[in-house]
């Protein structure tokens, strides 16, 4: 279980380049669009995790759904290349895997990179993706192969999870003394077609590797109308989710005069007497060098530096893709922990998964929890200021 919560939510205007290769002394890329309003239709709280639509961002701002960071918007430009300034969690294509020479300092500190490299995403046949299968007492490796581990230490590489230091995570976070939010990307690559969505789950477990301290545990999960901040959940570092713990990520957002709708992907539905004319359909599909969702952990974000003086030592995260469960030849099996099975599959796509730096880190009062399924009066005020 989770140990008290924090809220915070940035304010700044994010004032530095996403970089490419080289481009500075930056440990981490650092996100280069407009500030983010968490509390934006765009923006939902999913167990733990606060995740927002680029797109949806643009077009709440007046602009074109594509519109990138270099010119004012809010989708990343993430090109395989682009990557290699991040870290990466996992990445397919030609994604650059290797974290090994992301350090918190330039040159690099003389124990290496505390981090371990991305997993590979592309699967042929699977179904799914997944970093480690785990029963509620062992965990074993996924569909994945386990990346390297760059000088972790001890009891930190775990097999099934990515894994990184939490001092290495909080100093590759902190440019020029100043402290910045921990930010993932989630480039959504599946195939362009009418059914682009997939369901994911994710925990991310803050351990202290010698056993003195309880793990702290942070759910990926399904949108269940609490906050961030209201949530807690029950998973700890070996428990296998269920087929209802995951969230599909959509690959339409439908914006009809009086309510917003997730839908699977491709042209949204005509509207009706309940829902009003359709206004915009939201593409959450930008294509392979495009990255349309923007997350955080908050209260991570909020309590990493308290963390570690307590003596937690080690960030470590379990991702889960696609179909689980089920009868069907490429669907995980053994990886649910009841007999339901997911629908959603990873259909020939992949999803790059980094991390990078936001904005720098102050505490605010947290915003209000929104349903990008939901919206209702909130997203037909918003547009009729733009119609």
């Amino acid at each position: 279980m989770k140990i008290s919560k924090n809220k915070i939510v940035a304010v700044a205007t994010i004032v530095s380049a996403f970089l490419s290769p080289g481009a500075g002394a930056a440990p981490l890329a650092i996100y280069a669009g407009p500030a983010i309003d968490k509390r934006s239709p765009a923006c939902a709280s999913f167990g733990d995790l606060l995740s927002c639509s680029a797109p949806m961002l643009n077009y709440i701002a007046g602009l074109a759904q594509n519109t990138t960071t270099d010119s004012g918007g809010y989708v990343l430009q993430s090109s395989q290349g682009l990557l290699k300034e991040s870290v990466l969690i996992q990445g397919g294509g030609t994604a650059a895997l290797d974290n090994a020479d992301t350090a918190p300092s330039n040159p690099p500190v003389s124990n290496g990179s505390q981090v371990e490299n991305g997993f590979k995403t592309n699967r042929g046949s699977d179904n799914f993706l997944a970093t480690g299968r785990a029963d509620g007492s062992t965990m074993s490796a996924g569909n994945m192969a386990d990346p390297a581990n760059n000088s972790l230490a001890t009891g930190a590489d775990n097999i099934g999870t990515w894994d990184v230091s939490a001092v290495w995570l909080r100093d590759a976070l902190t440019t020029n003394g100043v402290r910045r939010e921990l930010m993932i990307g989630f480039d959504y690559n599946q195939p362009q077609s009418a059914a682009t969505s997939v369901d994911y789950w994710g925990l991310i477990t803050v351990r202290d590797t010698d056993g003195t301290l309880a793990d702290i545990n942070y759910e990926a999960r399904r949108y269940n109308g609490q906050s961030y901040a209201d949530f807690s959940t029950d998973k700890h570092f070996l428990s296998a989710p269920a087929s209802t713990d995951f969230e599909a990520v959509s690959g339409t957002i439908c914006v009809y005069q009086y309510v917003t709708q997730k839908n699977a992907g491709g042209s949204c539905p005509a509207g009706t007497a309940i829902t009003g004319p359709l206004r915009e359909t939201i593409d959450n599909s930008q294509g392979t060098e495009n990255t349309e969702f923007l997350a955080f952990l908050p209260e991570l974000n909020a309590r990493l530096e308290d963390d570690i003086q307590a003596g937690y030592d080690t960030v470590s995260v379990r991702l889960l893709f696609g179909c689980f469960g089920g009868s069907a030849r490429g669907n995980g099996q053994g990886y649910l922990s009841d007999g339901g099975e997911t629908l959603n599959c990873d259909s020939g796509g992949f999803g790059d998964v980094f991390l990078l730096a936001g904005e720098a880190m102050t505490s605010i009062p947290e915003p209000s929890p929104l349903s990008l399924a939901a919206c209702g009066l909130l997203g037909a005020a918003l547009l009729r200021r733009r119609h």
